[in-house]
């Protein structure tokens, strides 16, 4: 206790070497609060079950089409890697939703929870720089939601590679897309807890996140139907909120070939999502950070 104390007392000048010491004691300090709520648990076991169940799946799907191509009688226009793909695709859109979910309920009362329970009043007056307790809540979060991704992802692609004999070529830059989503609805949700009450906070962002997904719907519906309007509106509310935006791209990077949408179009797209989005994705999360760490400077205490 007398160390962490020490290491999260500055002095009043600036020092980059001292502020990036506490940064990283409060991330591991956040990292260890958060591996003990039982709601991250419970998306663990529940990402356990999910790798199961997919993986019996997989077996299906391949002695389904096995047994279709002795027969002669499979008539679809894709051949049997991109059918893998297809199905990897699933998988891929389920991981983000629970990263998503995890991310989201974890952090609501990252900052609004700790100032109703006084915890601020305690370290504050050390004093550690406001900014830092912002940015050290937020990367002990992201180190959690990169690892969950990482290792789910890594377990999907391992069940598919072993059981089809092919794993999709952009596995893994979809999973680093996948985590810049996922720390974007993180970004947004450390901000909105320097604003509103925690249970406020997780409704509104859970909305956002909703947000997203219905903005690609209408922008997907406005080119389907020619109407310049809608595809407008979707477009602009998707780089609002661009969550669902970025994981189409983490989508399209598994199957490029079919480029199905998943949770978003709900069919497949004539245009592949853009890459920029992915810097784009990242001004945004520093943008939403800054912010958070400005409301937090003028927050009373």
């Amino acid at each position: 206790m007398t160390t962490a104390t020490r290491a999260l007392a500055p002095d009043r000048s600036f020092d980059v070497l001292g502020s990036l010491r506490r940064i990283w004691l409060l991330a591991r300090m956040t990292f260890r609060e958060a591996v003990r709520k039982k709601m991250i648990w419970a998306v663990v076991l529940l990402t356990t079950l999910f790798v199961g169940f997919f993986g019996w799946g997989v077996v299906r799907f391949k002695a389904t089409w096995d047994a279709r191509a002795a027969a002669r009688s499979f008539r679809f226009p894709i051949t049997f890697n991109q059918a893998v793909d297809l199905n990897t695709a699933v998988a891929v859109f389920i991981i983000f939703f629970l990263a998503a979910v995890m991310g989201i309920f974890a952090a609501i009362g990252t900052i609004s929870g700790e100032v109703d329970g006084g915890t601020f009043q305690a370290i504050l007056p050390k004093p550690i720089r406001r900014w830092e307790v912002v940015l050290g809540k937020w990367l002990g979060y992201a180190v959690m939601l990169a690892l969950y991704i990482a290792l789910t992802m890594a377990a999907v692609a391992a069940e598919v590679g072993i059981i089809t004999g092919h794993v999709p070529a952009g596995t893994w830059r979809a999973t680093l897309v996948l985590i810049v989503a996922s720390w974007w609805l993180l970004a947004l949700t450390v901000l909105g807890s320097t604003i509103f009450a925690t249970m406020a906070n997780g409704i509104i962002c859970y909305m956002i996140y909703a947000f997203g997904l219905a903005a690609t719907i209408v922008e997907t519906m406005g080119q389907l139907f020619q109407i310049r309007a809608m595809e407008n509106a979707g477009l602009i509310l998707s780089l609002l909120f661009p969550s669902q935006r970025i994981y189409n791209y983490a989508n399209y990077l598994i199957q490029p070939a079919t480029n199905f949408s998943f949770g978003g179009s709900g069919g497949p797209s004539s245009a592949p999502p853009s890459g920029a989005v992915v810097p784009f994705a990242g001004g945004y999360l520093a943008l939403l950070l800054v912010g958070a760490c400005f409301v937090f400077r003028k927050k009373d205490l």
